[in-house]
This record gives C-alpha cells, sequence and structure tokens, in this order.
C-alpha cells in the first residue's frame, strides 16, 4: 500500500474515539455479566394477598434476595421515647427501622424532638441540662418571690437562662454583685450608683482652709477658730460718755493750743451743739468714712494686742468725738460724708449736720492705675505695660464714693469767697477710677491758697503724704492729724449703737 505523500494536514484520526463508542453500545453489551438472584421469587398476585398493605415494601426486598419476616411474626422490641424527660410512649424499633422517613424529617433529625432514644447525641445533652437549669431556676425564683431577699448564686446558678437574662439587666446585675460583696442596698428613691471598687478609706488630714485677712474687718473669727468665743471691745477708762468726751477735749487742747479759745466752749459737750456751730468763712469738713473705720478698727488690734489680720466684730465707733478731733470746736461752713455701708455711725452723723452720700456697693473688676501698676510690678514697667489695661480681681468695691468727694472739695474751693481750711479725713493718695485722687484734689486746694488739714490713722496713710519734697514744697500749709493717740475715744458706750 502506498502512502499518500501529501496528507492533509487538517484531517483528524477518530478511530480511538469511534472504537471506544462501540465498545459500549447496546448490541455488544454482554449479558453474561449481569448475575441474577439465584433463586428469583415468582411474584404473586398483588390481589390474591389480603395483608399486603400501602408502604409495604416485602416484595422489593425479597425481589433483593433480602426476605423479610413478617411483621406478626417478629417479636416488637418496644422503648419509651421521651421528651425533655417526658415520657411520650413506647415505640417498636423494628417497626421504626422500616417506616419512610420522609425529607424535613432527615433534614431535622438533629432536633430536640427527631433524636433517637437509643443514640443520645450532643445537643439533646444540652438540651436536658438546660431543661434541668431552668427548673431549678424557677424554683429559686419561686422561693425570692416570698423571701424578697436575694440570693447568693453558685457557679452553675448562675449559668441559666433565667439568670443569665435578669443579669442583663442593670439594677438585677447591682444586686448581684451587691449580694456576692456584702455591700448594703441604698434606700429606695436614693439615687446613687454602687461604686465599681471599694475605696481606700482615707489616712490623711485634709489641710484647713486659710483664714485670709479681709479688707472689711467688722466680723470677728478667733484665731483658734472656737465658735464659742466672741470678742467684744470696748472702752477701758471706766468714764461715762460724758466724762469720755470731757477728756478728750482736754487731751485737744494740750495738743492744740491754737484752737484752745474753741474748745473752752462747753456746749461742745452736747450733741445738739455741732449743727449751730457753723460760719460760711469755718472749716469745709470732708469724711471717707470706709477708709476711717478700717484704719479705726486696725489702730484698735494693735492696741489691744491683736494681729491685723484677726477679723473683728463692729466696734462701736463715736462718731462725735470723731467731729470734735476734726472740727476741735471751729465753726463749720460745710460738713459732708461719703461711704458704701449703712450703719448707727452714719445715722449719728446725719444728725449732728453731716451730708451723707451712701452709695450701694457694685462687683466688678477696677482698672489698676499707673501707679498701682508700678507698684504691683516692683516698679519696673515698660510703656507698653503702662498702657495697656490691667484690672484688679473682681470683686464688690465702692463706686463713685471717692469722687463725690472730690466733687464736694472742688466745689468748695470754687465757690468759696476766699480760702478757708480743708480738713480731709482720710489716708487715700491713690488716683480714683473716675478722678485724679485725693492728693491731686489737696494739691489743687493748697495751689490756690486753701490750708489742708489731713486726718487719718498711722497704717491706713499713704506715704504719699510723708513724702519730704511734699512736706517741703507746702510748709505749715498742709497738716497731718494723726488719730492713734484718740482711739481710745472714739470707741462708743453704748453697744446698741453700733
Amino acid at each position: 500500500m502506498s502512502e499518500d505523500p501529501d496528507p492533509d494536514p487538517l484531517s483528524w484520526d477518530l478511530t480511538s474515539a469511534i472504537s471506544l463508542l462501540n465498545s459500549l453500545s447496546i448490541s455488544k453489551y454482554d449479558s453474561s455479566a449481569f448475575h441474577p438472584p439465584t433463586t428469583p421469587p415468582e411474584e404473586p398476585d398483588d390481589s390474591s394477598d389480603p395483608d399486603l398493605k400501602l408502604g409495604d415494601f416485602s416484595k422489593i426486598w425479597n425481589y433483593l434476595g433480602h426476605p423479610t419476616t413478617p411483621d406478626d411474626k417478629e417479636p416488637a422490641k418496644l422503648v419509651n421515647y421521651e421528651v425533655n424527660d417526658v415520657l411520650v410512649g413506647e415505640l417498636d424499633l423494628n417497626q421504626l427501622s422500616k417506616a419512610v422517613r420522609w425529607r424535613d424529617e432527615v433534614d431535622g433529625a438533629d432536633l430536640e424532638d427527631n433524636v433517637e432514644p437509643n443514640k443520645p447525641t450532643a445537643a439533646s445533652l444540652r438540651n436536658r441540662k438546660r431543661a434541668e437549669r431552668r427548673a431549678r431556676a424557677k424554683e429559686r425564683a419561686d422561693k425570692l418571690s416570698t423571701t424578697k431577699q436575694p440570693p447568693i448564686s453558685d457557679t452553675t446558678d448562675l449559668e441559666s437562662g433565667e439568670e443569665l437574662e435578669s443579669l442583663r439587666r442593670p439594677s438585677d446585675r447591682r444586686a448581684v454583685i451587691d449580694s456576692i460583696l456584702a455591700r448594703p442596698r441604698p434606700t429606695p428613691g436614693y439615687n446613687s450608683s454602687p461604686p465599681t471598687s471599694p475605696s481606700p478609706p482615707k489616712t490623711e488630714p485634709r489641710t484647713p482652709k486659710r483664714d485670709w485677712p479681709v479688707s472689711n474687718p467688722f466680723l470677728f473669727t478667733p484665731t483658734d477658730r472656737s465658735p464659742s468665743k466672741r470678742v467684744f471691745i470696748g472702752p477701758q477708762d471706766g468714764l461715762t460718755a460724758r466724762a469720755r468726751r470731757q477728756a478728750l477735749i482736754s487731751e485737744l487742747m494740750k495738743q492744740y493750743p491754737d484752737e484752745k479759745k474753741y474748745m473752752k466752749n462747753s456746749g461742745l459737750l452736747e450733741p445738739a451743739f455741732l449743727p449751730m456751730n457753723v460760719s460760711k468763712i469755718g472749716v469745709h469738713v470732708f469724711v471717707d468714712i470706709s477708709n476711717i473705720t478700717i484704719g479705726f478698727h486696725d489702730c484698735l488690734k494693735l492696741a489691744r494686742g491683736m494681729p491685723r489680720e484677726t477679723r473683728l466684730k463692729r466696734v462701736p465707733f463715736s462718731f462725735h468725738n470723731f467731729a470734735l478731733v476734726l472740727e476741735r470746736g471751729r465753726p463749720a461752713a460745710k460738713r459732708v460724708l461719703g461711704g458704701s455701708d449703712t450703719f448707727p455711725t452714719i445715722t449719728q452723723a446725719k444728725s449732728l449736720g453731716y451730708e451723707t452720700n451712701i452709695l450701694k456697693r457694685v462687683t466688678k473688676a477696677k482698672e489698676l492705675t499707673p501707679r498701682q501698676k508700678k507698684y504691683r510690678s516692683g516698679g519696673e514697667t515698660s510703656g507698653s505695660e503702662t498702657n495697656n489695661p490691667v484690672f484688679a480681681p473682681e470683686k464688690w468695691v465702692e463706686q463713685g464714693v471717692d469722687e463725690i468727694l472730690h466733687l464736694k472739695i472742688l466745689e468748695s474751693i470754687v465757690d468759696a469767697e476766699k480760702p478757708s481750711t480743708i480738713v480731709l479725713a482720710t489716708g487715700d493718695a491713690a488716683e480714683a477710677e473716675y478722678s485724679g485722687g485725693f492728693l491731686r484734689m489737696v494739691e489743687r486746694a493748697l495751689e490756690r491758697g486753701w490750708l489742708v488739714e489731713l486726718v487719718s490713722f498711722k497704717l491706713n496713710t499713704s506715704s504719699l503724704y510723708k513724702r519730704k519734697e511734699f512736706r517741703s514744697k507746702w510748709g505749715p500749709m498742709f497738716k497731718w492729724v494723726e488719730l492713734d493717740p484718740f482711739v481710745e475715744f472714739l470707741i462708743e458706750d453704748d453697744e446698741e449703737d453700733c
């Protein structure tokens, strides 16, 4: 056989595939490979067997070579079928093995109701234990409802479904925690949450608050902080009010002999005489009562051996005796008082002919003056720091009191026909919020030929009035009347008038 010299490259050889198909064809199937049952049963007539029932597959088993024993000849294997430890009935294992199990039964074989009793699974054991725990939890709940006391549960009981559900509620969880830690429960209606852990007891004592000094010294708190001890400062000379006033006049006559002719008037002992002792060419008296009363109490503390920082109950202040020191029997052309507190001394001053200007305090942060900025920074301030506003801490302060007195002083300087004497009762020399301050008013009066007497306590007198340059410039035109030697005479007899 001659070979094709030019075979077609696209032709395929399917000989092996055709041979495989021919070997698998039905015509070449070898019937000897099938071996039927050795003793095939004869097919009985269905109509001749009266015991056949729907679902009986005995013919199929017989045909396949696995004959079955009739149900009436096979002994029954009965077992108890329980669900959740409850007896449901008895089952025949032989019949159960032959019964038809539908698809939904096979898919739900691991469910609780479909577990075969002779082969317990892990799911059935879990369900059984869960049912037991629920029964025990129910018993404990019944006991709890009768006793109304939270029991202390063990570890196994806490695993029950009911208790786990109750622990998800915050109140029950706190109750269990409190019962385990033996902590008392809060009273109903008291909004308080128990701490997550008991706080350790504090062993270190608390540091007591420091008793800082205050600008108002009229409330006294003893240094030992004992509320039972109250200190009252009263006169120590044992004199009556009239005798003390007479002793004050005698002392004034010794120290100021130039006014002795005025102090010889016996009417000075009577309060009703002062309002009538007036003259157009008399002295012009201006009183900063806040500065004076603070200096009065500070001076008394030092005189009685108390620290200046001690809080002191308001000591009765005799304004009548104070007016004797200011005026020293001289007639007055003008009497003005300014302050921010209303107390019996103000009423007494008004009865003695003084114009009282009492303003209410306000809460605010005052801006510091350039001089105050300088002293606050220790004398080292730059130009930018001086121009920038600086405020003191916010507190209750006087507002407009000093300015009213400044206005009254300027009115006297302008309205008087000729210069007289200005008696200024204050130790303040700082610039005011809305004016140049008392020192500037004093300088204006001195420049215009007025005599000025500054009456104040030593501790509350600004050093600006004591400067050598200031005193040498004005000489005898400026006089300082120190109140410290007369402090005991300024105590009022009757404590009810304080």
